[in-house]
């Protein structure tokens, strides 16, 4: 392969990587934002919440 095609693939992974932590972190942070509300609307703490959840 040339060095072209190389650098190209290698530009591509790294968009790719870069989008699936964007999804990560946005799943933990809905998630954390979630755990959060239950805990405020439900009057418990929040480790409380959390634990019934997981």
């Amino acid at each position: 392969m040339s060095v072209g095609t190389v650098a190209r693939k290698e530009i591509v992974d790294a968009g790719r990587s870069k989008a699936l932590w964007a999804v990560t972190v946005s799943v933990v942070l809905f998630t954390a934002g979630i755990t959060a509300l239950l805990g405020v609307v439900g009057k418990q703490s929040t480790t409380e919440v959390f634990n019934l959840a997981f």
